[in-house]
C-alpha cells in the first residue's frame, strides 16, 4: 500500500507543477507565463486497508479423570507368533523324451481244435474190395487173381501212430491180421500216406484138415479224408508165409472208404 501512496503523490506534483515548468523553459505554455499561478491541493482519495478477520478455534472440553481406588486393567499378554519360514521351491525336473515305438501287432490265427482235423478220430472201420493174387518169385510171374474183401478196424494211438487189424476174405481161403502197427505220415492233410507192418494167419480150405499157417503182411497205400467223418483208402498188401514151402506170397489191391469217429 505504501508503494501505491507514493505513486500517487508524484503523479500529483507532476500535474500540478506542469505550467510552471513550461513557462520557464518556453514552451508549449508561453502565454500562460505571465498568469497568476493558483496551487490547487489533489483531493485526499481515502485507501481502504482491509482489516483481517479474527479467527475463533473452538477447543473441546477437557474431561479429566481423578483416578481413586479403582483397580489397574488387566494386563494380557499374547503368545508370540512364530512365522513358518516359506518352503523351498521344488526342483524342476525336466523329462527327457521318451521315444514311442509302436508295438507290433500280433494277429492271432485261430487254431482249428483237434478233434476237427483231418485223420484225429480215434477210431475207423473201413470197406475195401479189390483182387488178389499169388506171385511166382521164381518165374517172376502172377497167378490167376480172384476178387477178394477186405474189413479193417483202427485205433489211432496220436496223430502218427496206429493200431490196426483186418480180416481179408478169398475164395476158398482168409486171412486174420493181427493187430499191428501203422504209421501215417502228413496227418493234417487230406491226403496223407500210410505204411503198416503186423502178422497175420492164414487159412485154406483146399488143405487137409484146413490147414492154418502163420505169415507176415506189409502194406502201404494213401488216406483221403473228404470230410470229418468219411475217408477213402487204397492200398497194396503183401501176404507171405516164411515157414510154408508150399504157399506162395500173395498181393492185394483194395480201394474202399471207410468211417471214423470218436
Amino acid at each position: 500500500m505504501g508503494a501505491r501512496k507514493s505513486l500517487l503523490a508524484a503523479l500529483t506534483v507532476v500535474f500540478t507543477s506542469a505550467p510552471a515548468f513550461a513557462c520557464h523553459r518556453h514552451l508549449f505554455f508561453w502565454h500562460h507565463c505571465q498568469e497568476t499561478v493558483v496551487a490547487v491541493a489533489p483531493p485526499i482519495i481515502p485507501i481502504p486497508i482491509p482489516i483481517p478477520a479474527p479467527v475463533y478455534v473452538a477447543q473441546a472440553p477437557v474431561q479429566v479423570y481423578v483416578q481413586g481406588d479403582m483397580p489397574p486393567p488387566p494386563m494380557v499378554v499374547a503368545e508370540p507368533v512364530y512365522v513358518a519360514p516359506p518352503p523351498a521351491p521344488a526342483p524342476v525336473v525336466v523329462a527327457r523324451p521318451v521315444a514311442v515305438v509302436p508295438a507290433p501287432v500280433v494277429v492271432v490265427q485261430p487254431q482249428q481244435p483237434k478233434e476237427e482235423e483231418p485223420g484225429y478220430a480215434r477210431l475207423a472201420v473201413k470197406w475195401a474190395p479189390g483182387l488178389s493174387a499169388v506171385v511166382d518169385t521164381q518165374a517172376k510171374a502172377f497167378g490167376p487173381a480172384s476178387f477178394a474183401q477186405n474189413f479193417g478196424l483202427e485205433f489211432r494211438l496220436s496223430r502218427y501212430f496206429a493200431l490196426r487189424g483186418d480180416l481179408e476174405l478169398r475164395s476158398g481161403a482168409r486171412s486174420w491180421d493181427i493187430p499191428g502197427i501203422k504209421v501215417s505220415l502228413f496227418p493234417s492233410s487230406r491226403v496223407h500216406p500210410f505204411a503198416s507192418a503186423s502178422l497175420s494167419i492164414n487159412q485154406v480150405d483146399g488143405q487137409p484138415a484146413n490147414r492154418v499157417s502163420l505169415g507176415f503182411m506189409a502194406a502201404a497205400g494213401l488216406d483221403i479224408t473228404v470230410w470229418r467223418w468219411f475217408f477213402l483208402s487204397a492200398e497194396a498188401r503183401y501176404n507171405t508165409i516164411p515157414g510154408n514151402c508150399c504157399a506162395l506170397p500173395r498181393v492185394t489191391g483194395l480201394v474202399g472208404a471207410g468211417v471214423q469217429f470218436l
